[in-house]
């Protein structure tokens, strides 16, 4: 008497644990822990990012390299800071363009918008 694929199916499912409900009320304390966690997570992959974004600018012409690192740090401390909402690799892309290579008078970016000291 050979098993049938749905006699495998209905042993492995009778094999499987039992589903445990998740409690109501999680513990906000552990909440508040995941979303920092994630807030962390997620404003390192940011910093990653606008990282590349720093090199590509500094590849396409070095005169950009100093503003361009500024606006990243710019765009990391708003994010650390509540300032700055961003969802996506696409959002973080358009802020860091709209900061650092900002229009100027003559329609090309203005690559003295920050002043860095060093």
């Amino acid at each position: 008497s050979e098993n049938t694929p749905i006699d495998k199916i209905i042993e492995f499912i009778e094999c499987c644990p039992h589903i445990v409900d998740l409690p109501e009320d999680p513990d906000a304390e552990q909440q508040a822990a995941d979303r920092a966690k994630t807030l962390k997570n997620q404003t390192h992959n940011f910093d990653i990012l606008l990282r590349s974004f720093v090199g590509q600018v500094a590849k396409f012409d070095k005169q950009y390299a100093k503003a361009a690192n500024a606006g990243r740090k710019v765009l990391l401390q708003q994010l650390k800071d509540g300032e700055l909402e961003i969802h996506d690799d696409h959002g973080l892309k358009e802020a860091f363009l709209d900061l650092v290579l900002p229009l100027g008078k003559s329609g090309n970016p203005d690559p003295k918008r920050f002043q860095v000291n060093q």
